[in-house]
């Protein structure tokens, strides 16, 4: 497992924005251990709706794609619950096209263009 320090969490306009730091910039099987607060967020924040900022990720693995699909039906199970993705690179867009998660979650440019489409306004 890699020692990293857990994603910030911070909250605007009812929505959860989760940040990651620069450690997880290779999203592999190992690095899951560091996200396993994700799917907790998803069972409890009020309201349901996150946006996780990957601008330091550069490559995501198969065992986080099934990470995201997992925090994505937790979320949606909730009224009025999403999952949106932000500042994704070249690589990640075409991950999750190639896994057709990007017609399971919304993406956008940046975290505060997220907050404007599912914030509470």
């Amino acid at each position: 497992m890699e020692n990293s320090l857990p994603p910030s969490v911070s909250f605007a306009d009812g929505v959860f924005v989760i940040t990651l730091g620069p450690e997880y910039s290779h999203l592999h099987e190992n690095m899951l251990d560091n996200l396993a607060l994700l799917p907790m967020l998803a069972d409890s924040i009020v309201p349901p709706r996150m946006v996780i900022d990957m601008a330091p990720v550069q490559f995501i693995g198969s065992a986080l794609i099934g990470h995201l699909v997992a925090i994505s039906q937790r979320l949606s199970a909730r009224e009025e619950g999403a999952l949106g993705l932000c500042n994704l690179n070249k690589f990640c867009k075409t991950a999750l096209s190639v896994s057709n998660l990007d017609s399971m979650m919304q993406t956008f440019d940046s975290p505060e263009a997220a907050v404007a489409t599912l914030g509470s306004n």
